[in-house]
Order: C-alpha cells, then structure tokens, then sequence
C-alpha cells in the first residue's frame, strides 16, 4: 500500500505532520500567509572559493616488465582548479619514459547564458558530416540557459563542451565512486570494463556511437560485478536528444587549429578549424538545425540544414541534409517506443566524393524492432543493408533473443555487424559466485567470479580457440585493504601455452 512518511511531509512539502489523538487524524501545518508573494532574498555562500586555487591533483603511476625489455613505465596526471572567474583542466601523461604529452587542457568561463573555452575539444557536429579534432577558442549562448548543455556535469573536464547530444560522442565519459567499476554495455553484452579513476572520472575511448541502433549503457559497480550495479547510465542514442524546449535557441562555434597543438606529430599536420551551429526550437515539437564547418580533408565548408519532429509521446523522427566536397548527402531517422516495444529506423545517403575524394557512394539503412511480451524474454528483429560502391558491405535480416528463465539464470543469443550470432549464459550461484560463458567467432570464453568477502575478490577467465586448440587463462585477485574503496591492490596472473605473465 503507498504511503508517505512524516519525513518526506516535513522536507518535500514543507509541512509539520502531528498526530492527533483525540481525532484519531494527521493535522498538518502548512506555512502560508495571504497577499502578494514575499520578495526572495538572494542567498550568499558563507565561504567564497578563492579566484586561484588547484581543486584537484590525480596521479596514476604503472610498470610492467616483460622478462625481455626494458621496464614500461606509465605516468598520468590529471589536475583542474579555478582561475580568472573561471575553471581549467590538464591532463598529461607520458609513456615509456617519454616527456609528459598533456593529452586535454582548457580554460572555462561561464554564466548562466553565455559559456566560453579556450584549449582542447572538437567540434561535435552532427554524425552526417562528422568532427573534428582542435584547439582553439569555443563560444556558446543560450537564451534560456546553457547548463543544461554545458559539461558541468563532468566537472567541465570533457572535450565536448557543450553537450548538444550524446550520440555524437566518440569518448563516453561520466562520474562514479572513486575505485569503482564502470561496464561499458552494447545490447547487454559486456565490451569493456575498467577501475574507475580516483578522481571519480571514467572514459571509454574511441567508441563507434554513430553507425548503428544499439543500446549504449554503463553499469557502474562499488566494488565486484557480482553485487546490484550502484547506477547504470545510458547513453544509447536518440534523436530527442537534440531537440530544445520551445522557444530555446543556441548558438555555438569556435575557431583555431586542428588537432592539439602542444602534441608535434599533430601540430606538423594542423590546418585551420572553424564550426558554427544554431539551434532553435519553433514549437514544442519542432526543432531546426543548421551548422557549417571547415573541412580539412576536403579544403572546403561542409553546410548541414535539419530538423527533429515530434509526434506525441511514442514518435520522434529526423530529417537532416548536407553539402560537402560539392557533394550531397541526406539523413532519415524514425524512432518509436511504447510499453513493451521499441523501433528505429537510421537511412543515409552520400554521393560519392562526399567530404573527401576516395568517398564511394554510400547508400545505409538500418532497422531494429524489439519486442519484450513478458518480463522474461526479449526478441528483436535486425536488419542491416548497406551499397557502398559496387559492394554489398551488409546485406541481412536476423533475429535475436533473450530468455530469464529464472533471476539467476540469463540465456541470449545476439548477430553482430558481420552476421556472426553471439552466445551467452549467465548463473548465479548464491551470493558471492557468478559464471558467464560465451560463444563467438570458435571461441568458448570462460568467466567466474567469487567474493569471499568485501575485501577480497578472486576473478578466473579463460579463453579456448575451438579450431586453433589454443588456451589462455587469467587469475585476477583484488583485496580492498580497508572499508573504502579508495585503496585497493590488484594482481594478475596470465598464461598462455608456456607463455607465462604477472601484472599488479
């Protein structure tokens, strides 16, 4: 039976709950006073942080010697603090005894409606004429507010800037507990885990996010995969993603040079960079986009026209349209949704030449219908057909499945891009152990986990090549010293024929 505590009476709604005996009823009292409403008064901080100052400093160190070479040592050091009304961030790491290379720097200013960059980004346009990498100065407005797409979220630590839409980006980054692990997830299937930084930072780089409709999440987990994930964040994409409230307009840009200019091998090869992007919201349901950028490839502007439609709370659909390389190019997208299915449909089109010269025509559809008829299994229907040229990349439709015969037991069986079916079986067995076993591409993977406490974790995987007889094992073993997560000793242990490895 639903129900609210005194607690939530009191801090929600700002009402003192008593309980009356005597009428045997709740009485509340309700602050209230008659008239026109009081005039806010402006609060202060009682502590007011200092113009200069170093927020943070984040050092990881690593070695590893292989028994043949020299030892490889690895440095990162990540720091951000405050500066003339404003925050920055660098980050730099060096690899086998090289300089230190800051891989990401900038300097941000910003006020509710007006937000300005200078250092390191790119330029996040929409996928159907790409990014670009740069350094440089980066503006955006908003007439509303801006924090709703400025990367405060991620302490302004990301390369993106301003967060137009997630679907664009090639390095997905987020916050977690110090320690933890982050669990990059495609469609369920795990492709890649890793320890969360002690800044409480994660990046997945390098991430196909604009080819294909696949579920995008990240399962963030405290300390071992066996326990409940403490949050799971989806960055799966959709075409709402760029549409604005009504009445909102943006307007971002920025000019420099591509690439990072403080990294050689890219500034030898650097040209000029400049992109400019409006977005205004004429109705609730209506969106338009329009965006230029230089090409470097191509020497020349790439022009995008577009706009994201509405229709009710179940469709969302886009129509966008570009020139580059005196080339076109168009992009249709549909996406519906409701209780217990999903589709999406994604079309492109590109004339050959389209942004660079050794462009083939490209002609891409691709289509996906999930189904879940009860809680315990998920069907989907994938299709994918793509001309490039005079070849047929892709050219298939095909099913996949996902059966929860009981909360412990989970069974799939999922086709990737190049028509080869993935299989999966997942148990729990009590409270501490988990088993996985996969099937894909003559390769039977093996993993197993045990927690025999919340100090100590042990991990077994294994990989056997069906047709090669070839094995490789991996021991892992992670012990937490104290409660927290902020200390943790990791060691490995990797065999491989009479190939034999230890990290820590």
């Amino acid at each position: 039976m639903p129900c609210i505590s005194f607690t939530d009476l009191k801090t929600t709604f700002l009402a003192s709950p008593e309980f009356n005996q005597q009428l045997f009823a709740v009485m509340l009292t309700i602050p209230w006073s008659a008239g026109s409403p009081r005039k806010m008064t402006i609060r202060t901080a009682d502590i007011l942080a200092p113009d200069r100052s170093v927020s943070f400093i984040g050092i990881e160190a690593s070695a590893d010697y292989d028994f043949n070479s020299d030892v490889n040592r690895n440095l990162q050091i990540a720091s951000g603090g405050r500066l003339l009304n404003g925050v920055w961030n660098v980050t730099a790491a060096t690899e086998r005894g090289s300089a230190f290379t800051p891989s990401r720097y900038h300097w941000t200013t910003f006020n509710n409606k007006l937000a300005l960059r200078i250092g390191t980004g790119y330029t996040g346009s929409y996928s159907l004429i790409g990014s670009t990498n740069m350094t440089g100065l980066q503006i955006g407005w908003n007439n509303h507010s801006i924090m709703r797409q400025l990367d405060a979220g991620q302490d302004n630590a990301s390369e993106l800037f301003l967060n137009i839409d997630a679907s664009q980006l090639r390095t997905i980054e987020g916050n977690g507990p110090p320690a933890s692990i982050a669990e990059l997830r495609f469609d369920g299937e795990v492709f890649q885990r890793q320890r969360i930084g002690l800044d409480g930072k994660f990046f997945f780089e390098n991430v196909r996010m604009s080819t294909d409709l696949r579920k995008t999440e990240v399962y963030i987990y405290l300390r071992s995969i066996n326990e409940k994930p403490v949050k799971v964040i989806d960055f799966s994409q959709s075409v709402a993603g760029r549409a604005l409230p009504q009445g909102e307009l943006l307007i971002r840009g920025g000019v420099g040079k591509t690439g990072n200019l403080l990294i050689q091998q890219e500034r030898l090869n650097n040209a000029d960079a400049a992109f400019g992007n409006v977005l205004y919201s004429l109705h609730s349901r209506i969106t338009l986009e329009a965006a230029m950028q230089l090409n470097p490839s191509a020497q020349s502007s790439d022009l995008l026209l577009g706009t994201i439609l509405s229709s009710g709370a179940n469709w969302n659909a886009a129509l966008y349209g570009a020139r580059s390389n005196e080339r076109g190019a168009a992009d249709f997208r549909l996406e519906g949704h409701y209780t217990n299915w999903t589709a999406a449909y994604w079309g492109t089109m590109r004339q050959d030449r389209f942004a660079y010269d050794f462009q083939e025509r490209d002609i891409n559809h691709l289509f996906r219908w999930g189904a879940s008829p009860f809680r315990q299994l998920g069907v989907q229907i994938i299709a994918h057909y793509e001309k490039l040229g005079d070849r047929w990349p892709a050219h298939y439709v095909l099913p996949a499945i996902s059966l929860y015969p009981f909360s412990r037991l989970t069974l799939s069986a999922t086709p990737d891009d190049f028509e080869n079916y993935r299989y999966e079986a997942g148990i729990r067995i009590g409270d501490y152990n988990t088993l996985r076993t996969i099937y894909q591409n003559d390769i039977v993977s093996l993993d197993y986990q045990r927690n025999f406490s919340n100090h100590f974790n042990v991990r077994l995987l294994n990989d056997y090549h069906r047709i090669y007889k070839t094995n490789i094992t991996n021991l892992l073993f992670n012990w937490y010293p104290k409660e927290n997560t902020n200390d943790l000793i990791e060691t490995a242990i990797s065999r491989s024929a009479t190939s034999f490895g230890v990290a820590g």
